[in-house]
Formats: C-alpha cells, sequence, structure tokens
C-alpha cells in the first residue's frame, strides 16, 4: 500500500472512532449528508452511497461493491458498499462525488383537485381538442392503480415499475390524466395523455433509452426526502438527463417544509426559506412546482427557495392545498398540453426549454411582484400557455460565444404589460459545484426608437431574510438558466430581445428558447364556469374570471340573457373569483359582470343543477334496470364507460332504464339531467354487477328477535312490474305463505314471525311480476332453541346421512357420543352455529348423546341410526 493511502485509511479509522468523522471533507468531494452518516457508522458497517466517478469499471471490477442501480450519462451509481472499503476509494482520484443514499417519501396525503384556478377548465372549453392525446407521461414513484377506469385504455408499461401501489400515485395519476370518468370530479389536465410508472426507489433518473425507447416526454416527481442544500449526484442527473434528451420536461414538487429551514449550507438557520425536500431539487434543467390554496396565495406548507446558490426556486407554483405533489401533477399535465399543441402544428415535440420558458412565461404573478422565492415566476395559467403556442408567440435559435442574436416584436398600442422569458437547458455541473450555471446567455429588451433598454428581474441571494424577501429589481443574471423581462404600459413601437452568448464552456453553441406575452388594456374574461361546466344548486361555488381592470364590479346573473338578477353589486375585480352562493334551481344561466365606465361582459352559458344518484333496480340474467333519484326537467343522458371514456348512451324520458344484457355488455353507467339541451351534473358512475343488487332482490335477511320470534325483512332494488310481494315459510309440510303485499309502495319490507319451530326455521321471499312470472330470493336460517342450546336432528337418522348439530353459542359447547355398551364413539367442540355429523361409520342401533357446556355435562340425548 501506497504510504499516502496508508495515511489516510489511518486518518478515517481514527476520526470514525472519534465520532468526528462529520467533520472530514476529500476534496469537497463528499456532501454533508454522508459525512453525518459515516460518524454514525462503524469500520464493519455496509453503507448505500451514490458515486459519480470518471469510469464506471473501476466500481464494476470491485468485488466488495454492489451496484443496485447506476445513471451512465453521469458515470453516477447507486452502490452497497462497507465502510472500511469506502475510505480506500475515496482516495482514488476516479471518484467525483459521494452521497448518502435517501430513502423518498411521498408528499401528499389527500385527493383535493381544483381545476379551476389555474385556467385548466378554461383550456379545456377553449381548446376542447387538446387534451395530452398522444403524449407518453411517466409518474416516477410508486405504482398507480392501472385498472383505474379514470385512466382506462391509456396505460403501458416500461420495465422500470414499482412493485407496491399506493393511493398516492392514484391521486397523482388522476390530477394529471384523469378522465373524470368516476364523477366529473375526476377530471385531470391532460386527459388524454398515456401514463406509466417508474420506480422512485433509487432516486436516479431512468435510463435514458427507457424515455426514448417509450417516447417518454414528462415525468412527474411528487416526493422528497428531507431539506438537502447541495448540488447532488441526483441534481446533476437529471440535468444531463435533459441535456441527453431535449425533448424531455421532469416536473418535481417543491416539498412540503415550508415552516422549516436548512441546517447546512449557505442559508442553514433561516426558517421559511432555502427548505426545499432533496438535492435533486436543485436541478436547473427541471420544473420544481410549489403549492397555492384555491385562492392563489402560497400554502405556507409548501417549500420555498432559493436554491442552495441563489437560483430562483420554484420555478412555478399550481393548486395543491393538500401539499406539492397536486401541483407538480398540474404542472405536468399542462406540459402535456403544450406539447401536444406543439405536436399539432410543427409535427414534432417541442425542447424542454421552450416548454419551460412557455410555462413560466404565462404563469400569473402572484405574491411578490415579478419574481420571489416562494412562487417563483407565477401561478400555472394552462389557457395562456396553450395559447402562447397557438398563437406562434416564441422563437428558438442558440449562440456562441460573444454573439449576439435578435428577435423583434411588435407592441401594438393598448398593451398593458410585455412580458419575455427566456430559458436554456444547460449541461450538468459537477455535483457539490458551488456554482451550477455553466453556459451562461444574457437577455435584454431593446427599443432602438428611444435607445432604451430593460434588464431581466433578478432577487438578492445574500443570506439574511430581509435581504431575500426583497422586491426583485432588474440587474445582470449569472446564476439561473431563466431570465424573465416585464415592462408595464409599453409604447407602441418595434422592440427587440437580445441575447448574448456570455459565457459557453462546453459546445460551441447554446441552445435557448424565448416566450413572450402581450396583455392588453381593460382585458376582463370569465374563466369558470364556461360553457362546459356545471354549478351545484344550492351550494356555494367559486366562480372566477381573469382582468386586469382596477375597482369594483357588479356581479349578476341570468336564465334567460335579458332579465338579470344581482348576485353582488360591488366586488374587488383583484381578487378574480367571488363565492357565490347558488339558488336552489334546475336551469341554464349567463353571468354578468358590469363595470363603471365599461361595457359588461357575459358569461358563456352554463348549467346549474343538482347531482343525480345512480341505482340498480334489478340484475337479472337477462336483463338490469338503472334508476335514479327525479329532476325537474323531463329527460336524462344515460351514459356507458367504453374503451376509454364516458360515452353518451340515450336520452330516456324517465328515471329509469332497462337493458338487456346480449345488448348492453358494458358494466359501468352515469346519468345526468338534460337541461336546454345541455348535461347538468353527472352522477357518480357505478359497476351495476357490484352493487349488491339481485333479480329484484337487493338483500332478503331473517334475524332471531327476543329469543323467541322471527324478523325478516327485504330491500327490493326496483318496483318497476312488482305486482305481489310474499314472505314464505320452508316447512317439513310444505311452502307456507306467511304474509302477502299486494302492489306495494315501499322498496322495503318488514314481517315478524311469532311462530317459531324448535331447529332451523327456513323462510325465502316470492316476487310476482305483472306479466305473472315469479321470483325468489335466496333462503335464509333462524334458528331456535326454546329449551336447550344444541339441538341434533333428524332423529331417528338414517345410516350414511347426516345428522344436524346446532349450537346456540359457538365455540362454548361440545358433545360425546357413546355406544350402548358405553365405548366412546366420537367427541367434537361445537365450533360454529351448525354443522354436521356423518353417520357413515355408526352401525345401526341406539346411542347416547353427552353435551357439555363450560360448567360441565348439561345433558344426555338418545340417538337412534337405523
Amino acid at each position: 500500500m501506497k504510504p499516502r493511502s496508508f495515511f489516510l485509511l489511518v486518518l478515517f479509522n481514527f476520526l470514525l472512532t472519534a465520532g468526528c468523522i462529520g467533520q472530514l471533507r476529500v476534496g469537497g468531494r463528499t456532501s454533508p449528508l454522508l459525512n453525518d452518516l459515516l460518524s454514525k457508522r462503524t469500520s464493519s458497517d455496509t453503507v448505500h452511497v451514490f458515486l459519480t466517478v470518471r469510469d464506471l469499471s473501476i466500481l464494476k471490477n470491485d468485488k466488495k461493491i454492489q451496484i443496485i442501480s447506476e445513471y451512465k450519462s453521469t458515470h453516477t451509481a447507486l452502490i452497497k458498499i462497507p465502510v472500511s472499503r469506502f475510505s480506500a476509494l475515496l482516495d482514488k482520484n476516479e471518484i467525483v462525488f459521494a452521497d448518502v443514499y435517501r430513502v423518498p417519501k411521498e408528499e401528499v396525503t389527500t385527493g383535493s383537485l381544483d381545476i379551476t384556478l389555474n385556467k385548466i377548465s378554461a383550456s379545456h372549453n377553449v381548446f376542447s381538442a387538446i387534451n395530452g392525446d398522444s403524449i407518453n407521461v411517466s409518474i416516477k414513484e410508486q405504482r398507480f392503480d392501472s385498472t383505474d377506469i379514470d385512466i382506462r385504455g391509456r396505460v403501458f408499461e416500461s420495465g422500470v415499475g414499482s412493485g407496491v401501489q399506493s393511493s398516492h400515485a392514484a391521486i397523482v395519476a388522476t390530477n394529471l390524466a384523469g378522465a373524470g370518468n368516476t364523477s366529473p370530479s375526476a377530471t385531470g389536465v391532460a386527459w388524454g395523455a398515456n401514463l406509466t410508472s417508474s420506480d422512485y426507489a433509487t432516486l436516479l433518473p431512468d435510463a435514458d433509452n427507457i424515455y426514448r425507447q417509450h417516447k417518454i416526454s414528462i415525468q412527474n416527481h411528487s416526493y422528497g426526502t428531507g431539506i438537502e442544500n447541495y448540488y447532488g449526484a441526483d441534481a446533476a442527473s437529471y440535468d444531463m438527463s435533459v441535456w441527453k434528451n431535449p425533448t424531455l420536461v421532469h416536473v418535481f414538487s417543491s416539498g412540503n417544509s415550508g415552516n422549516s429551514g436548512p441546517v447546512t449550507g449557505t442559508y442553514t438557520g433561516i426558517t421559511g426559506l432555502a427548505n426545499l425536500t432533496g438535492s435533486f431539487k436543485m436541478a436547473k434543467n427541471i420544473i420544481t412546482a410549489g403549492a397555492t390554496d384555491s385562492f392563489n396565495v402560497v400554502a405556507a406548507l409548501s417549500s420555498k427557495g432559493p436554491a442552495f446558490d441563489g437560483r430562483i426556486k420554484p420555478e412555478l407554483v399550481a393548486f395543491g392545498e393538500d401539499g406539492s405533489s397536486g401541483a407538480a401533477a398540474l404542472v405536468s399535465g399542462t406540459a402535456a398540453l403544450i406539447q401536444q399543441t406543439y405536436k399539432t402544428n410543427y409535427k414534432e415535440l417541442p425542447t424542454a426549454g421552450l416548454v419551460k420558458a412557455i410555462l413560466l412565461n404565462s404563469a400569473d404573478d402572484i405574491g411578490e411582484k415579478y419574481v420571489d422565492y416562494g412562487s417563483g415566476y407565477g401561478s400555472l395559467n394552462a389557457l395562456s400557455a396553450v395559447n402562447t403556442v397557438k398563437e406562434n408567440r416564441f422563437f428558438e435559435s442558440s449562440v456562441t460565444q460573444g454573439e449576439i442574436k435578435a428577435f423583434p416584436i411588435i407592441v401594438p398600442p393598448g398593451i398593458t404589460q410585455l412580458k419575455i422569458t427566456v430559458a436554456w437547458m444547460d449541461t450538468a455541473a459537477t455535483p457539490n459545484s458551488a456554482k451550477v450555471l455553466v453556459n451562461d446567455i444574457d437577455g435584454l429588451l431593446h427599443l432602438p426608437v428611444t435607445n432604451e433598454t430593460w434588464q431581466p428581474w433578478g432577487l438578492s441571494i445574500y443570506p439574511n431574510k430581509d435581504s431575500l424577501s426583497k422586491q426583485a429589481v432588474r440587474k445582470t443574471d449569472s446564476l439561473n438558466s431563466i431570465e424573465q423581462i416585464t415592462l408595464e404600459h409599453p409604447q407602441a413601437g418595434n422592440y427587440v430581445v437580445q441575447i448574448k452568448g456570455r459565457t459557453i464552456q462546453t459546445s460551441t453553441s447554446q441552445g435557448f428558447a424565448i416566450a413572450y406575452q402581450l396583455d392588453t388594456v381593460n382585458s376582463f374574461r370569465w374563466t369558470y364556469p364556461n360553457s362546459q361546466n356545471v354549478l351545484t344548486a344550492s351550494n356555494k361555488n367559486v366562480i372566477r374570471w381573469q382582468t386586469n381592470i382596477a375597482g369594483t364590479g357588479a356581479i349578476q346573473y341570468s336564465t334567460n340573457g335579458t332579465q338579470w338578477q344581482t348576485i353582488s353589486s360591488s366586488v374587488n375585480l383583484g381578487t378574480l373569483y367571488f363565492k357565490w352562493d347558488v339558488p336552489d334551481t334546475i336551469t341554464a344561466a349567463f353571468l354578468r359582470m358590469n363595470f363603471t365606465s365599461l361595457p359588461p361582459v357575459i358569461s358563456d352559458n352554463f348549467v346549474i343543477s343538482k347531482p343525480l344518484s345512480i341505482n340498480v333496480g334489478f340484475n337479472c340474467r337477462d336483463s338490469f334496470l338503472l334508476h335514479w333519484n327525479k329532476s325537474k326537467t323531463n329527460q336524462y343522458q344515460v351514459y356507458r364507460l367504453g374503451l376509454k371514456y364516458l360515452e353518451p348512451l340515450q336520452i330516456p324520458g324517465d328515471t329509469f332504464s332497462i337493458f338487456q344484457k346480449a345488448q348492453h355488455p358494458h358494466l359501468f353507467y352515469s346519468v345526468a339531467p338534460v337541461i336546454n339541451g345541455k348535461p347538468g351534473l353527472r352522477s357518480y358512475t357505478i359497476n351495476y354487477t357490484n352493487q349488491g343488487a339481485g333479480c329484484y332482490v337487493k338483500t332478503f335477511y331473517a334475524l332471531l328477535q327476543n329469543l323467541n320470534n322471527a324478523f325478516l325483512s327485504t330491500e327490493l332494488g326496483t318496483l318497476y312490474n312488482v305486482s305481489e310481494v310474499t314472505f314464505q315459510k320452508i316447512t317439513a309440510l310444505g311452502i307456507q305463505n306467511l304474509k302477502t303485499i299486494s302492489d306495494p309502495s315501499s322498496t322495503n319490507l318488514n314481517y315478524l314471525d311469532l311462530q317459531l319451530t324448535q331447529g332451523n326455521n327456513l323462510y325465502r321471499l316470492q316476487i310476482k311480476l305483472s306479466d305473472g312470472s315469479i321470483l325468489f330470493s335466496d333462503t335464509d336460517i333462524v334458528y331456535y332453541f326454546p329449551a336447550r342450546p344444541v339441538l341434533i336432528y333428524p332423529n331417528p337418522a338414517k345410516q350414511n346421512e347426516p345428522v344436524n348439530i346446532i349450537a346456540q353459542d359457538p365455540g362454548v359447547y361440545s358433545i360425546k357420543i357413546f355406544d350402548i355398551s358405553g365405548r366412546l364413539i366420537h367427541q367434537h367442540l361445537l365450533s360454529n352455529i351448525a354443522q354436521q355429523k356423518w353417520t357413515k361409520r355408526l352401525p345401526a342401533g341406539l346411542y347416547f348423546v353427552n353435551v357439555f357446556g363450560e360448567a360441565g355435562k348439561l345433558f344426555t340425548q338418545k340417538l337412534i341410526v337405523y
């Protein structure tokens, strides 16, 4: 062994024994988390470590190292290694960075979903054909339920999914791509996208060929570890994943540790900031999504920036009252809408840089003006994002070192804001770098006619809470791979966006994307409800709009477009929402916003209704009947679930419909009232075979009551065609009709039998239909013990046939059978209410059955076998 290697090994073991390995640094090649872990381990322990090396072969050739997973593009592997071997490995110049493995954790517990806040439902309405169709999305965590009818027909296998299924993954899948088949509230963003699962156990990207082979262009990551403020091997790997796959968009949740603070790094001790949950979220080529409530207020628990080196994180926020997991899913879904729109126009997928530029540029500014460390570049706006692609408001190009390129933007009169975002996908930095931006470009807005220029917005990175909370200022940005420039009330003219290659280090040129937006003065748009939405009658509903008009307005509604009723005479337009107590009515309606000095704006025609409940009347051999509660309408739309989506089936004029199974093999059905030709609030979708309904009889049971009578009860699925219902008792003398109800008026019927016989009492229900056909329920039994707790019958018993033994209390009594000479033939614990004893081995003759209880022998009964 070389003297230097021997010295390092001795030093490592000394520090380990002394408990101060946490202070060890080998060329800045170990993370703080790894140092802390090693301080708690002995030399004989094994640890799981991320290693970035210059050549993966040095790991594969070492028999003491077990490689669990690897990402070849950054020469990074997750390995299992003895602590003693790790110290020697650190001495090799091939080691670039070492980090501890952390267990990923899901970052949401409930499934709250609101697609109205981020203009997702508005985008669905305006661009009805844009639903993520043909876009392949991977959900990296545990496996979602592939049989969920909300993603029916749109699931594919990529071969890297987890073997563990979780409800969290199902929630994320629904938020991202739910079709709303179970109910309208399960409609996600990209309800036409295809989904697959990828295991998040190793915290590394999937192999590049997985994304390419399965044409995966978006991967959602709604999980975290702990607050980690450094650029880890996993962060570098995700940056490289996008660098190697230019159309791949990675979206991460920011985390749910917004009230905490980091314990390592530049921002140590600053509570409420710099608390992203995972070093992988420090990557620059990803999108990190924070969470807001339903009114665009950043959630207190939503993890915030800055990144460890001062970069702006999260880049975007979206609805996520239950955590940032849901917010990430909404961003991923909107990315799919952008990709589909672009692919439709240009026959190929957009670059990840363009998708990022469009998402951030179209976002609504919330929180501190311009950019901030809580909301990043703003709150997701799906309608504006898709519209950016539709209107071709973007550029893509590349620059070399020192090169300047110019892109013209014509600003017409009457614009209240010009917003421009530049984004580029940078090559991965070395893990544990102090600054991760490698290729730096500068954006500048220029108005040649006045020679004015405007720089991008930037934030303070000084490690002080007050400094980090200051409003953004215009300045040169040499940290972020995103630059945003806004100009309030720009004068009309021909502007130029200048892009300069400031520092291009790793290639001859650096690609970039520009998205821009022109907001007109005095704009107003209703975003919810729209023509596809239904408000719930007699409930508080949130209505929404988008505007840059200041002051107040008056909201009215109308059912015919001519007569208007005032909802509120004065609302603050800047709140962008109003909580409306919708009246108890079933109707189509309009909303109108009245202004002081501007023309009013009327909404789309939408529907107000109450929810329906669909039930199964009967499920017979050849047919089934569905029925629902009556609404104030004379038409209903019945839906069935097809290969992917609910499909309109028929429009009956009554509250029931009968289906022949031969013509209707589908299992799932739903119904909605039809109001002025538009569907109202749809019922939950049911599988009619799982509702407990038989052929007219939903339930029938008989119970011993007061130890001396039988209570019989039934619930019919429907009264349709039922002319007569009879409670019957099956006796040794035949069928006894106990009670007959002609033309019953209720589906719930009861009867009390006071004439019980000792032993078993059998009952059934007879249903007579209008056409004369007869149906029967299953039989039910009541055991009656008037004198003894154990009954044995028949007696005499026929040889080779069973004897029935009924016990009042299972597990309390036992029997012993003796022949006439006193020899014990059989003994048995009566563990059930009813059991059988076969007489095959009992010759014909007389036997004595002794019955025992907890207090000993209770009685003896003769048993004759013939």
